[in-house]
């Protein structure tokens, strides 16, 4: 499953084969999920034929949606860095100002609810 969510699967569930488009929007706008994947999720779970699913991707691709979103959603830098920064930080591994340095921002910067080693002087 592509969203991640059951309430996507229900929301879809309730639907009919004229407003594919418009769920797919929804999707993007509310879950994150482009126009295409929300798509390729209806027909895996066999709300959009195969037919139904050809269709609204010659559509998508007419409007130009699958290399341009409608509605672009900003991206959002990668964090799959930060978690080992923060855990080598609360372990002690690491100083604030080293934390810092590694994700690119002043260490006061950081969140000072985070309850990291104290730095020395």
């Amino acid at each position: 499953m592509l969203s991640g969510s059951d309430d996507f699967d229900g929301a879809c569930a309730a639907t009919d084969d004229g407003h594919h488009v418009l769920i797919a929007l929804n999707a993007e706008r509310h879950y994150g999920l482009s126009m295409q994947a929300a798509l390729r999720q209806l027909k895996d779970l066999n709300l959009l034929s195969e037919s139904g699913y050809k269709t609204l991707t010659i559509q998508l691709s007419a409007n130009g949606w699958r290399k341009s979103e409608p509605e672009p959603m900003p991206c959002k830098p990668p964090q799959r860095f930060e978690s080992p920064v923060f855990r080598g930080l609360a372990e002690g591994l690491i100083s604030k100002s080293r934390a810092g340095e590694l994700l690119r921002q002043p260490a006061g910067s950081l969140d000072p609810n985070f309850l990291g080693p104290p730095e020395s002087p």
